[in-house]
């Protein structure tokens, strides 16, 4: 019997990724943070599919994607004031693996909001 060797990526690309929505937020930390401790391992493919995983815990408790959740700075904390929009606990920021996580995949910054996203601003500001 012949079996394929895989490699690091080829195992999370193939076997881990496909099935990660099904997985425990507990469970996806768990992934997420063992290919953060293998740092060295993960390739710029991995990133990018990392980045569109809902692993990251916000306030109201959900997961979302990195690439859709913001790096905190001041003046987006006073527009997205109460709202599920940057990251919390294990990949907070001002932890380890949020600054790891940082490094690798890209959190939305300020230059990305959209004119939407300032239209509902607004919109609930004045309402």
């Amino acid at each position: 019997i012949w079996f394929q060797k895989l490699s690091f990526v080829d195992l999370f690309q193939t076997v881990v990724f496909p099935e990660f929505e099904t997985y425990t937020a507990k469970n996806r930390a768990t992934l997420i943070t063992y290919l953060l401790d293998n740092v060295s391992l993960m390739t710029p493919q991995l990133c990018s599919f990392m980045s569109n995983l809902a692993f990251v815990t916000v306030s109201d408790g959900s997961l979302k994607m990195p690439s859709k959740v913001f790096q905190p700075s001041e003046l987006l904390s006073k527009l997205f004031s109460g709202r599920a929009v940057f990251p919390e606990g294990r990949f907070a920021p001002d932890t380890e693996y949020g600054i790891l996580l940082a490094s690798k995949v890209s959190f939305r910054t300020l230059q990305s909001i959209t004119a939407d996203e300032l239209v509902g601003i607004a919109e609930e500001s004045s309402g």
